[in-house]
């Protein structure tokens, strides 16, 4: 069993991506999924069957979830425990670790190590960057950002469909990335089969990062769920996004979640500021979650469960 760990900031896109790899492999893959809120809103969303209109077949992928903690800190036995079982039960080919946006890589490898051994290996790691907002992410959360980028040896752009190789050659010239990072000047949608492929067969190892700047986590960051989320209609949810641009509940950076009007279903992912709202397959069930600093925990509790008009 080989693993890989698939790493990026809150709202990346690193869900968009595995489907992506899935679909464009036709590998079959066991996921450890990892979130920062008390439930899953990506897991059920890779375990649903048939086609999203945006994101194309979910592919066939089992999923396990671990919504208590991060796998790189608070969860590193049950991680452990998880990857171990999972070697010893289903043994698949391969294992994809996509952990918390506000998780650290290169401690996740660090936990690794006492795992790997002949029957278990470790690829080299991919981390998702955000095209758009990485500046952002890099001025406002410095220690995530630093540990996700240098960890990798693998940097893909996301949200990037109309950059020009111009484009993604600022992209690294900003970053100051060493020449053993691979680092594609596409989008992955123009990738080959054997692009993809590739990054199913390199051997990496557990890295340790000298300090770049702040090495802490910033605890100030806060999450909240909702489950039920009791939104009715596009209006309803195009309002409510709407609202978080407001400055009335907090410093959002992101929310994500999905709901029913009737037969249809919508899923939304709010990331910076921007949003978009798109269709679903059918779900188990309707929720959302709000992650930020200094939140309105009052306020998005009536904004988020529709409450007084």
């Amino acid at each position: 069993m080989q693993i890989l760990l698939i790493s990026g900031f809150l709202g990346a896109g690193k869900t968009t991506f595995i489907q992506a790899m899935a679909k464009a492999t036709g590998r079959h893959f066991v996921i450890v999924e990892n979130e920062f809120s008390e439930f899953s809103i990506d897991g059920p969303l890779l375990r649903a069957k048939g086609s999203d209109p945006v994101r194309g077949a979910a592919a066939d992928l089992e999923v396990r979830e671990l919504s208590e903690g991060c796998i790189c800190c608070s969860s590193k036995l049950d991680f452990s425990s998880t990857v171990i079982t999972i070697a010893n039960t289903l043994n698949p080919d391969y294992l994809l670790v996509e952990p918390s946006g506000v998780a650290f890589p290169s401690r996740i490898m660090q936990n690794l190590k006492p795992v790997l051994y002949e029957r278990i290996g470790l690829l080299e790691p991919i981390t998702i960057l955000d095209g758009l907002h990485y500046r952002n992410e890099r001025q406002e959360f410095p220690a995530y950002f630093e540990d996700q980028v240098y960890s990798a040896k693998h940097l893909v752009v996301s949200k990037s469909e109309g950059f020009s190789t111009q484009d993604f050659e600022a992209v690294a010239k900003d970053l100051q990335l060493t020449e053993d990072v691979h680092f594609p000047l596409t989008h992955y949608s123009q990738w080959s089969k054997e692009d993809w492929l590739s990054l199913l067969t390199k051997a990496g190892e557990p890295v340790v990062l000298e300090a770049r700047g702040k090495s802490e986590a910033d605890e100030s960051l806060e999450n909240m769920g909702f489950q039920p989320f009791p939104c009715r209609s596009p209006d309803q949810l195009l309002y409510l996004l709407e609202e978080l641009n407001s400055g009335k509940y907090g410093y959002i950076v992101r929310s994500k979640g999905y709901c029913k009007n009737e037969a249809l279903w919508y899923r939304f992912d709010y990331v910076d500021g921007q949003f978009q709202i798109g269709g679903c397959e059918p779900m188990e069930d309707t929720r959302a979650i709000v992650i930020g600093r200094n939140l309105n925990r009052t306020g998005l509790k009536k904004l988020y469960l529709f409450e007084g008009g």
